[in-house]
């Protein structure tokens, strides 16, 4: 399967944006759980890791799938809208009632 440039690109910025919440996300949970082993710190590592990956392979199937009645470029903009690759400002994210740092 040939893949063009500009799926390389949005996917590329979809997975960037991913990791930065999770690690966000981890680093803020990590804060509120207070002290893990290295042995726990690696398991939440792998498990958040693992959950971002299974939802976005649902994205990378949609984008890369030719049997669905929307041509490549309408799917990269759809992804891109639906998880603001812009370049827009981030939305502001609440976790556990409290907000992010």
């Amino acid at each position: 399967m040939v893949v063009c440039n500009q799926t390389l690109t949005v996917l590329g910025k979809l997975f960037y944006r991913a990791e930065e919440i999770r690690t966000r996300e981890v680093k803020f949970a990590m804060k509120r759980i207070g002290n893990l082993t290295e042995e726990q710190s690696k398991v939440v590592e792998s498990l958040t890791k693992s959950i971002v990956n299974k939802l976005l392979s649902s994205v990378v199937t949609f984008v890369r799938q030719s049997n669905i009645n929307v041509n490549t470029d309408q799917k990269l903009e759809l992804v891109s809208a639906m998880f603001n690759l812009r370049g827009g400002k981030d939305t502001e994210r609440y976790s556990f009632g409290d907000k992010a740092e």
